[in-house]
């Protein structure tokens, strides 16, 4: 059997074969594992809603193409990959098979392949407690609304907070962001050592691209 990388990174354009590579890698980690619910144990994270719903359907129809008995008289590109890079005997593969696609069946709330936006909001929620965050917060998707209130914070905290009340000064006298006003407010988030100094930072940005659409850098 070959040796298993730690970490393997796949670099390839579009239309080269990325999901064929990265199923077949999802299969082998579920193949190799004598475990029928090794899936659950599997992270595998993509961009988009649609990109998960692909990756489901491609590791699903293979699993179920394995299943076919057919498979052992015309195996296909990945059934003889898999066979080759484990390496693993075909009737060993075709059997295997069966059993994880019918686990994953009876199982499939737990057959979990996510967006990253998902499963960054479904760790932030485990952990909201540790975070000081509200139990029941929502993830907010209107961009005005969420501009809107983070321009109001930053005002509110103007006339309370020096070193922020003279950057909004300077910056409002010169009429433009500027990247020595960007590096003023780095420091201040630097000295406060808090939540709040980078808090206070990632306002300033965003009321600079709000109001004044500039590029920032």
């Amino acid at each position: 059997m070959s040796k298993a990388h730690p970490f393997t990174i796949y670099n390839a354009s579009a239309g080269s074969g990325k999901t064929f590579t990265l199923v077949k890698e999802y299969l082998k980690i579920l193949l190799h594992s004598n475990y029928p619910l090794a899936f659950r144990n599997i992270l595998a994270l993509t961009f988009t809603n649609k990109a998960v719903a692909e990756m489901k359907e491609r590791v699903l129809e293979t699993l179920q193409q394995f299943s076919d008995e057919n498979i052992l008289v015309k195996p296909n590109s990945m059934f003889n990959a898999i066979v080759e890079e484990m390496p693993i005997e075909p009737k060993e593969l075709h059997q295997k098979s069966k059993i994880i696609l019918e686990t994953i069946v009876h199982n499939y709330a737990s057959f979990d392949i996510s967006t990253i936006d998902k499963f960054n909001h479904k760790l932030i929620r485990t952990f909201a407690h540790d975070l000081k965050l509200p139990l029941n917060f929502e993830v907010e998707l209107d961009t005005k609304t969420l501009l809107s209130k983070a321009v109001d914070k930053l005002i509110d905290k103007a006339g309370t907070d020096e070193e922020l009340t003279k950057v909004l000064i300077d910056f409002a006298i010169e009429n433009q962001p500027s990247v020595i006003l960007i590096d003023d407010f780095e420091l201040i988030a630097a000295k406060r050592k808090d939540r709040d100094g980078i808090y206070i930072y990632g306002i300033f940005l965003l009321f600079i691209f709000f109001f004044f659409n500039n590029k920032i850098i």
